[in-house]
């Protein structure tokens, strides 16, 4: 029989695992300085720089071990564009336009929702995208300065 000091203890232990647990199944948001880039052959549009005017959208993976059985499939206005890792990015050269930028996972071990931001490149600019989960496991697609 545990004490009441003992019976203490041992709820805080064990609350204390459990956010423990939940914060480091989350993914952590990387710049894209630090992610590595993705290999040339998975990037499957979009892959050549451009000459005349145009921006960059640049795409970077969080790192963390949740989601990190799956790669992220990313569509640029319904065209398959790249798959990414954890900590990986790639930039991309596109003429300037409004684009529709989707993200889902590639395997039915991950959450397979798709995320989708509508963007609009604008000439010698580049637009920033993370990607990442939540600790529920819901993929995110979202803004970034880095």
């Amino acid at each position: 029989m545990l004490t009441i000091s003992e019976a203490a203890m041992t709820r805080t232990l064990i609350t204390t695992v459990l956010v423990l647990t939940i914060t480091g199944c989350s993914t952590t948001p990387i710049s894209s300085l630090d992610a590595d880039p993705v290999p040339p052959e998975r990037i499957y549009a979009h892959d050549k720089p451009l000459q005349e005017e145009h921006g960059t959208l640049t795409l970077t993976r969080d790192s963390g071990l949740l989601g990190s059985a799956c790669g992220i499939m990313i569509k640029i206005n319904g065209v398959l564009t790249t798959k990414l890792n954890p900590a990986e990015t790639v930039s991309l050269d596109l003429t300037p336009g409004t684009y529709i930028i989707s993200a889902s996972a590639d395997q039915g071990l991950c959450e397979t929702g798709v995320k989708e931001v509508k963007d609009t490149i604008t000439p010698n600019t580049t637009i920033r995208y993370r990607m990442g989960y939540d600790p529920s496991g819901t993929l995110g697609l979202f803004p970034t300065m880095y």
